[in-house]
């Protein structure tokens, strides 16, 4: 992804009183697991040569900072976005003021590698963000599975012994996962997503990963991509439980699906029911209850949503008509992800029959 320098970015003085939902360009990152799944399933434009793993949707790392698509902030770098909307809530790993949540799609064409990711017993002292995060599968093949978490009674002799070989993954719980799964991942927790799965990611943002085993793989040019035994070791958790890895769903507010709910983030599931008989020409636009003054995500899974809204002026409160702007509207489809600013606009939203999203939140609602 192009990134644009500080003479090319849009001013503050721009987007001043633009705090209006957005969406932003995907960066796709080729993978030697990957695929081209994403085509499949959202229609992506995706080179057939091209092995995809990634799709980062909502980003603000050091190599990579997330640019708005379309609208009237396209190009606003969501680094520069933070200057109008405000500081962004405090998340672990984003002290520093880069936006508290990474948002990827994942499809693994083959299973990537046994990993782990710094653990919060270790990770201050070594000086690296911790990296917590939620899959929920999107597509399954027949079969497919994750690994996730040690099986009990595994210890860290046990696993130092089978450290970098094909051992170690029969120290893993295998879970079988079809589509609506939803797991949680501490940092820290031994992992690896298995063949044949399509996620969405939600996680704290670091990139830090240390491999434990690549399934003796080899890439074009017949080497072997590093193993972290080292780090790996000593960053493994052996104290992650089922019921940590996958929590009850629970029913919350407004027809919601609580699926994760951590120190970090929430995802809630919204399903629309279809329409009855099926939809017509015309769908209809089921509303969707929003709360205008909390900072969220929607991730668009399946159908269309559409979020409209009037802006405020920088001189008059947003409840008074006659100072706003003309009503907008942003329109997510499947594999779509927008951000909602939870301040400075107006905002209703809607959604077509038989539409999937999941509502990511930086501070858990109370359920």
């Amino acid at each position: 992804m192009a990134q644009l320098d500080a003479e090319t970015r849009p001013t503050c003085s721009r987007v001043s009183r633009l705090a209006i939902p957005v969406t932003f360009t995907p960066t796709l990152k080729a993978k030697p697991w990957g695929g081209n799944a994403l085509a499949r399933l959202f229609g992506r434009a995706i080179p057939e040569a091209e092995t995809i793993g990634e799709s980062w949707e909502v980003a603000d790392l050091a190599d990579t900072v997330a640019t708005v698509r379309g609208g009237p902030l396209a190009g606003t770098r969501l680094d520069d976005l933070r200057a109008v909307w405000g500081p962004w809530p405090r998340g672990i790993g984003a002290d520093d003021g880069r936006f508290p949540l990474l948002i990827k799609f994942l499809d693994a064409r083959e299973a990537l590698s046994v990993q782990v990711h710094p653990c919060p017993e270790h990770a201050d002292s070594d000086g690296l963000p911790i990296k917590h995060e939620a899959w929920y599968v999107v597509d399954a093949e027949p079969g497919a599975v994750i690994y996730a978490g040690l099986k009990p009674g595994v210890t860290p002799t046990d696993l130092a012994r089978h450290a970098g070989e094909a051992g170690c993954v029969d120290l893993l719980r295998t879970w079988p996962v079809t589509r609506g799964d939803c797991f949680y991942l501490p940092s820290g927790t031994v992992h690896a997503l298995g063949a044949g799965v399509v996620v969405a990611e939600v996680q704290t943002p670091s990139d830090v990963t240390y491999r434990l085993y690549d399934w003796d793989r080899t890439g074009t040019d017949g080497s072997r991509r590093d193993l972290h035994l080292e780090q790996a070791l000593r960053h493994a958790r052996f104290d992650v439980r089922d019921d940590d890895i996958r929590p009850l769903a629970v029913p919350c507010d407004s027809g919601r699906m609580r699926r994760i709910a951590c120190d970090h983030f929430a995802i809630d599931e919204i399903r629309i029911p279809p329409k009855p008989g099926g939809v017509g020409d015309e769908p209809d636009r089921t509303p969707i209850c929003l709360d205008p003054a909390r900072l969220c995500i929607w991730i668009v899974l399946e159908g269309a949503v559409s979020l409209d809204w009037s802006v405020a002026t920088t001189a008059g409160a947003t409840t008074n008509q006659s100072q706003q702007q003309p009503n907008e509207s942003l329109a997510l489809r499947a594999g779509e992800v927008g951000l909602l600013p939870g301040a400075g606009a107006v905002a209703t939203a809607g959604a077509t029959p038989g539409a999937h999203i999941l509502e990511v939140t930086l501070t858990p609602a109370r359920v």
